[in-house]
């Protein structure tokens, strides 16, 4: 199920709406995997639906690191205590997706 960002931005699943299916949630993915890239370990394969943390084995302070160069990019914020509620690539660009134009 995608992931939905309702009152409070808390992560809740729905049946509707923004998954990898949607242009703008695969476009956002895509960015994330190209950022998160260097930090992945050689020859790993990424996908929008690749583990951040367990299947990359990508440490914490990488992480900050990813998602800092992704905050500039989007100009958002994405709070500290949030990123471990987003296991995925897709899950971290439907959030990102949902914050943007309400900053």
């Amino acid at each position: 199920m995608p992931l939905e960002v309702i009152e409070g931005d808390c992560p809740r699943r729905s049946s509707d709406d923004r998954t990898i299916d949607d242009p703008v949630v695969a476009s956002v993915a895509a960015f994330v995997l190209q950022t998160l890239q260097p930090y992945a370990p050689a020859g790993q394969a990424m996908t929008p639906k690749t583990d951040i943390m367990t299947d990359l084995h990508i440490d914490s302070l990488s992480v900050m690191n990813a998602v800092l160069d992704i905050e500039d990019h989007f100009d958002i914020s994405i709070p500290l205590n949030r990123l471990a509620q987003f296991g995925t690539a897709e899950d971290l660009a439907a959030y990102i997706v949902s914050r943007l134009g309400k900053h």
